[in-house]
């Protein structure tokens, strides 16, 4: 009675994916311009694009990678273009807010309609056959 010979599974060693440290710039729109540094030790990853020379640092822990640091640097510029986008918009509201005049009108020019008065003079309102041939 022999034993059973028995098959070896065969180890396979799965590569982990390779995050990117190189990405594209939101400002200047190129690709592969912005490098991220990791300082592990000082707990700061900072990002600078090459071209634009814009640059962003942040706290890091021991589970941060350069696509998290990149991702928070992006969400950062968009919640102040947004905010830039409100004030502005504010800035605006407070202008025309301001611009009204000591009557309190405001200065803009208010068109009337026509009073039937004005239809029955013949006031041209521009319902001419001759008008046809023209294209807009």
């Amino acid at each position: 009675m022999g034993r059973r010979k028995t098959t070896t599974k065969k180890i396979s060693n799965k590569k982990k994916p390779v995050l990117a440290t190189a990405f594209k710039c939101p400002f200047c729109c190129n690709e592969k311009v912005i490098q991220c540094k990791m300082s592990f030790a000082e707990k700061v990853g900072t990002l600078e694009c090459r071209r634009c020379e814009t640059n962003y640092s942040t706290i890091i822990n021991y589970l941060t990678e350069p696509i998290d640091v990149y991702t928070e640097w992006l969400d950062a510029a968009n919640e102040e273009r947004y905010a830039n986008e409100e004030r502005y918009a504010n800035k605006d509201v407070s202008e025309k807010e301001n611009s009204e005049n000591e009557d309190g009108e405001s200065g803009r020019i208010a068109v009337e309609p026509p009073s039937e008065d004005e239809d029955a003079k013949g006031i041209d309102l521009g319902d001419d056959e001759d008008d046809d041939d023209l294209l807009f």
